[in-house]
């Protein structure tokens, strides 16, 4: 089984910074995002650059089911996962009475639900095997309140909430890379 490091939001921004760290130092990679042609285009450079298998995932996690239909694909190509990085996130900026509710929803599902779900589904894993390292990535924004952008600051509360706690319960449970 060959190990992999999988990152979301993979296509721009944070996500395509940590795929080029993690290319550069020969990591297999598979990359997550709703963007296929950037995807499709960041897999055919990596490969040829970097001479490392990177699989291609185009999925929407603010979609109900995405964690677990990226976990069943995992599962049956037989990958395994040593590294966890959530870098998917939107916001959006309103006061919360006045801005699309569709819009909000998506982003708690993205900046929460999905970033908890594949965190569960990939730590138990890690757990068995003694060795894995998850990085969520949260902002600023989660160490206070923003008016007009409610919605985000508090998933980025959840993402450094949840985050610093699992830390401690996983300290004497996964090996550090």
């Amino acid at each position: 089984m060959t190990n992999y490091t999988l990152i979301t939001g993979a296509s721009s921004g944070i996500g395509k910074a940590f795929s080029a760290y993690y290319a550069k130092n020969k990591e297999n990679l598979v990359l997550i995002a709703r963007s296929k042609e950037k995807l499709q285009t960041t897999k055919a450079e990596y490969e040829k650059k970097f001479n490392i298998q990177v699989k291609i995932l185009n999925v929407d996690l603010a979609q109900e089911s995405a964690p677990q239909k990226i976990f069943k694909e995992i599962q049956n190509q037989n990958l395994l996962i040593d590294r966890l990085i959530n870098c998917a996130g939107f916001a959006t900026s309103g006061n919360v009475y006045d801005t699309d509710f569709s819009k909000q929803h998506q982003q708690v599902m993205l900046n929460v639900t999905s970033l908890f779900d594949l965190t569960k589904l990939f730590v138990d894993g890690m757990i068995q095997r003694n060795r894995g390292q998850i990085i969520n990535i949260a902002s600023s924004s989660a160490y206070h309140p923003i008016p007009t952008m409610a919605v985000y600051a508090a998933t980025k509360a959840f993402v450094l909430s949840f985050t610093e706690a699992l830390s401690l319960e996983c300290r004497d449970k996964m090996s550090k890379y």
